[in-house]
């Protein structure tokens, strides 16, 4: 019996599932706890490592793509501190991902399962995620290349489009988190500083379809940033990235088919803002809706038969419709997207007398207002 017991344990042991002695009736412990916590456990650090790895890799290739481009610019450029920072990004990376690296092998509560077989396990990295997070205005250190050269006047268009496009692969593919404590792997961004930075692109111009290029770019990058985390964005900093779009589109002489784009950057920066509302005095919507209204309000009527005014009565009408156009996304969305009480809709329709009354009531209207 002795002998028989000591094979049935050791074959529970070679299968993974506990330890030697858990199982064994003869020293009192019953058939034992599995270690199915200290699997999941050990699972989620690995896919966290593996988000980690990618997450790195995406972020080499991406910077060797904006330095080949920087390489065809001239000397100041080629080889200047816009190349140096995105060369020094991949010592930076391997360094945030060695931080903390565990030991297979270990013991204690966390180790991991014994493997089933005497295969060899390699050291795999461990995302440090215990970094804080970047000062408010510093964008982190990963993003900060690329935002360089998009901010540098000596980048060409060519150039600040690549860097451009970077940023939003690495935005849209989560290769670069959103700054937080909880973040999965340290390779984070700061919106509001990213955000600043991208409306303060400047390039040397090239040619018309280079330029446009760029600005489509950039009105991509700010509609991701804003789907992705609105609430990161201060209402001024958010109005200044609807209103940068919306004077683009009307200002420059572009194709159709980018005034379409634009139009459709506008629409999802609206569904991202109205979609997800606190209340109905939200300080963002209220900027956006009064920016809208002024715009209808305010658009001249103007007269004359020539080919001129014609084309300026067609300009100021396309305005109209766009600002008609968005109002109704941005309230269809504020009431489709949300849950409001009868109490809410009443105060925001009829608003509070005592702040009415104030001199500064532009300040406290709800959005119904």
């Amino acid at each position: 019996f002795f002998v028989a017991l000591v094979c049935v344990n050791l074959l529970w042991c070679g299968i993974g599932h506990t330890d030697l002695w858990s199982f064994s009736p003869l020293f009192g412990k019953g058939p034992g706890q599995p270690t199915i916590e200290r699997e999941r456990k050990w699972l989620e650090k690995i896919e966290l490592q593996k988000m980690a790895l990618e997450a790195a890799r995406h972020l080499c290739q991406e910077a060797r793509g904006v330095l080949t481009s920087l390489r065809g610019g001239p000397p100041m450029v080629a080889r200047g501190d816009l190349a140096h920072d995105l060369m020094d990004l991949r010592g930076l990376i391997k360094h945030s991902l060695t931080l903390n690296t565990p030991i297979p092998g270990s013991s204690g509560p966390d180790s991991p399962p014994p493997s089933p077989v005497n295969v060899p396990q390699e050291t795999s990295f461990e995302p440090h995620t215990s970094l804080d997070p970047p000062p408010p205005e510093d964008v982190g250190p990963f993003a900060r290349p690329f935002l360089a050269v998009v901010m540098d006047p000596r980048a060409a268009g060519p150039h600040t489009l690549v860097a451009l496009r970077s940023l939003h692969r690495l935005l849209e593919q989560d290769s670069l988190l959103v700054a937080s404590p909880h973040a999965d792997h340290p390779f984070t961004v700061a919106l509001e500083p990213l955000t600043k930075g991208v409306l303060n692109c400047k390039f040397e111009q090239t040619d018309a379809g280079a330029d446009e290029a760029v600005e489509m770019a950039i009105a991509d990058l700010l509609a991701l940033i804003v789907q992705r985390d609105r609430r990161s964005l201060k209402p001024e900093t958010f109005m200044d990235a609807f209103n940068t779009v919306f004077v683009t589109r009307n200002t420059f002489v572009h194709s159709p088919a980018l005034c379409y784009h634009f139009e459709d950057v506008l629409t999802a920066m609206c569904n991202a803002l109205f979609g997800d509302l606190d209340s109905l005095q939200d300080p963002a919507g209220r900027l956006v809706l009064e920016f809208l209204v002024n715009q209808l309000l305010h658009t001249p009527l103007v007269g004359g038969m020539d080919e001129a005014s014609k084309e300026a009565q067609m300009a100021h009408d396309a305005t109209r419709v766009l600002c008609l156009r968005l109002s109704r996304t941005a309230l269809k969305a504020a009431f489709e997207e949300n849950f409001w009480t009868n109490e809410d809709l009443v105060e925001a329709a009829t608003g509070n007398p005592t702040i009415d009354s104030n001199a500064g009531d532009s300040e406290e209207r709800s959005l119904l207002q």
